[in-house]
């Protein structure tokens, strides 16, 4: 028993370094989108709502800014009713769908 509890350190390690070479492989191979559309439920507060302003605002929107900065992915935020949002993604006209609680 002892024995094993000294490899533990040892398998850990050698399981993160092999998740991240997997990781690291698959993300070479895959096709980066220049740009997301992402389809939102237009109200749905606080996460998305229309503000008094007329401008589409809330957390998810916020989210999804932060995302376009950090990854320099651009993002497409298309407010609409929820059904309309999930039949998009169902014909695959967009590639995200938020506000799915």
């Amino acid at each position: 028993m002892e024995r094993f509890l000294h490899r533990i350190p040892k398998i850990g390690i050698s399981f993160l370094v092999l998740t991240l070479m997997v990781t690291w492989f698959v993300a070479r191979a895959s096709p980066q989108a220049e740009r997301l559309r992402v389809v939102l439920d237009v109200d749905y507060p606080p996460f998305t709502h229309i503000d008094e302003k007329g401008n589409f605002v809330g957390i998810s929107v916020d989210f999804w800014k932060r995302f376009e900065e950090k990854t320099g992915v651009q993002v497409a935020l298309v407010p609409m009713e929820w059904n309309t949002a999930h039949q998009v993604m169902l014909r695959k006209e967009a590639e995200v769908i938020d506000t799915i609680f």
